[in-house]
């Protein structure tokens, strides 16, 4: 093995933490198939049956249904300028894939992103063999990422962003990330500090550049069928909620008796989850507002969710 290689490969904690976990990893991607009646999501996070394709494919990668908003925009865009481009795009969450198969051409072939095994990553570029392969905003795999290089294609992370607690990662974490980097062809960050985030975990700096958040941009039909919400009320809004997070702000909020002067106004980051929140705030005794239950906001409200 050359010294570039060893430079690229997954780091051997990696391939050991990966291995270790493989048990854990492959039964969570059966279970999410269970639960979700989703027979494709779980062979594919596997690696198997994935698409067939000999068009050379642009591939476009996003996480769920953050990235797929962003992604939307930019595949418009794409297929404005060259309409001729096959584009497959790939999702790790069904609600991902329902954002963007939803928002995009419904000839856009979809399927689920394999796990970051070394059979599966190869598995999934032989299989749809794409020209190029556009990561949106923070997908770091480094066994794909290092797949990417080893068949010759070129790796972009668009909409780059990197939080303050993966900078606080310990050094040998540091490395994962540092030699994944490696094999990116460019990093197209979303701000100045984004970019110098990538350049201290290993990124080189004539291959990141900043472009702003594509998120916030001007196009009409990205909202298409979208009502705007406009609120009779001063309001707090508690953004990307996840597990029980709802419950417990919402506790917080009443508790400090905030609700007096403002509504609190909580958008969870997965909308599938809205059963289970409802659920829980039946303990809360305070009125609640649904939208998706196009309940009415009144002087008597104290949380819309």
């Amino acid at each position: 093995m050359s010294t570039e290689d060893k430079a690229t490969t997954p780091h051997w904690r990696y391939r050991f933490i990966f291995t270790a976990l493989a048990p854990l990893l492959i039964t969570h991607s059966l279970w999410q198939g269970f639960k979700n009646k989703n027979l494709r999501l779980a062979k594919q996070r596997l690696g198997l049956g994935l698409p067939k394709r000999n068009d050379k494919p642009l591939w476009v990668h996003m996480a769920s249904v953050g990235e797929a908003n962003a992604a939307y925009l930019l595949i418009k865009e794409i297929q404005q300028q060259y309409p001729e481009l096959p584009i497959i795009i790939s999702t790790i969450t069904p609600t991902g894939a329902a954002t963007a198969q939803r928002k995009l051409d419904n000839k856009i072939e979809h399927f689920y992103l394999p796990l970051d095994f070394s059979t599966t990553s190869h598995a999934v570029l032989k299989a749809i063999n794409p020209r190029c392969t556009i990561i949106m905003e923070t997908e770091l795999w480094p066994r794909l990422y290092y797949q990417c290089k080893k068949h010759h294609v070129p790796l972009i992370i668009v909409n780059g962003r990197l939080s303050q607690r993966t900078l606080k990662r310990p050094a040998w974490v540091y490395e994962f990330y540092k030699r994944a980097l490696k094999n990116v062809t460019k990093i197209l960050a979303r701000s100045e500090n984004d970019a110098d985030s990538f350049i201290k975990l290993g990124a080189a700096p004539e291959k990141v550049a900043v472009i702003d958040n594509i998120k916030f941009a001007s196009n009409p039909e990205a909202n298409e069928g979208i009502k705007p919400i406009t609120l009779p009320r001063p309001y707090i809004v508690a953004a990307s909620t996840h597990n029980d997070e709802e419950f417990q702000i919402s506790k917080a909020w009443l508790k400090a008796g905030l609700d007096t002067t403002h509504l609190l106004v909580i958008v969870p980051r997965h909308p599938h989850r809205k059963k289970v929140i409802l659920e829980q705030f039946t303990n809360i005794n305070a009125p609640i507002a649904v939208r998706s239950n196009e309940d009415r906001v009144t002087s008597r409200t104290k949380i819309y969710l």
